[in-house]
């Protein structure tokens, strides 16, 4: 149904603050569809646990983090407003410290700790190549065994290009064991670097950073990137986000 506010609805944050006034330690379990103004609660309680709409096993998925049966692992697909907002806000508008966001597009906590090594990819592909490899080490760092959702933004270097700012250009979910490491491959197409204009997919040789990350401001590794070659055009777009390579 609409709302007139982003905050939670009726009298929920007066009950939440009044367990908080306990004095005992309060987690917060938020279902629903839709971003929430939680900042302040945040604050005040000791962890937050964002649900959405888990379905009828969703009780025994919260239970099971809660618990520690599993770690956490999901990344947040929206940005999550501080405060009221009557403008949307979107990640790939480049939104850097933006003090109206409390946690940024792709951002999620776990149980462990991860540590991104060494990012390896070609400097120079041309715009009508098939596709280009990047390579990333990633190390749980701590002590329980976790999964870890990479991040792949791209962002241009060039002034009078027409991408975003940052766009994320795909991820991958990483099983890893406490003190594991993995090198995870992604094989990316320079069509992921195009932009749409005049009914077609256009390819456009410049300057591009490749950037490896947590979340959309938690940038972990970045490497910039050449397209040569001639302006490419195609009628479709066949990739809209990279594949992994099962190595």
């Amino acid at each position: 149904r609409d709302r007139t506010k982003l905050t939670l609805p009726g009298r929920q944050e007066k009950y939440v603050n009044a367990l908080i006034a306990t004095g005992k330690p309060v987690i917060l379990v938020v279902f629903g569809g839709r971003a929430q103004v939680i900042s302040d609660l945040a604050k005040k309680c000791t962890a937050v646990l964002q649900a959405w709409y888990p379905g009828e096993e969703g009780g025994n998925a919260v239970a099971d983090i809660l618990f520690g049966n599993v770690s956490p692992s999901g990344k947040l697909c929206v940005s999550y407003p501080a405060v009221e907002l009557h403008e949307p806000v979107c990640y790939n508008y480049g939104l850097e410290n933006d003090p109206r966001i409390a946690w940024p597009f792709g951002y999620g906590l776990s149980y462990t700790t991860f540590e991104y090594g060494e990012m390896r990819m070609d400097r120079q592909v041309e715009t009508t190549a098939e596709s280009f490899n990047l390579d990333v080490d990633v190390k749980n760092t701590g002590k329980v065994d976790a999964d870890e959702v990479v991040q792949i933004y791209v962002s241009p270097t060039d002034r009078e290009s027409q991408l975003k700012p940052v766009q994320l250009q795909g991820f991958a979910r990483v099983s890893l064991k406490a003190g594991e490491k993995q090198t995870v491959r992604f094989r990316l197409f320079p069509e992921q670097l195009g932009y749409f204009a005049d009914g077609r997919w256009n390819i456009a040789p410049g300057h591009y950073m490749i950037k490896v990350a947590a979340s959309s401001q938690d940038i972990r590794q970045e490497q910039e990137i050449v397209l040569t070659g001639k302006h490419h055009v195609k009628k479709l777009r066949e990739h809209y986000l990279s594949e992994v390579v099962k190595r």
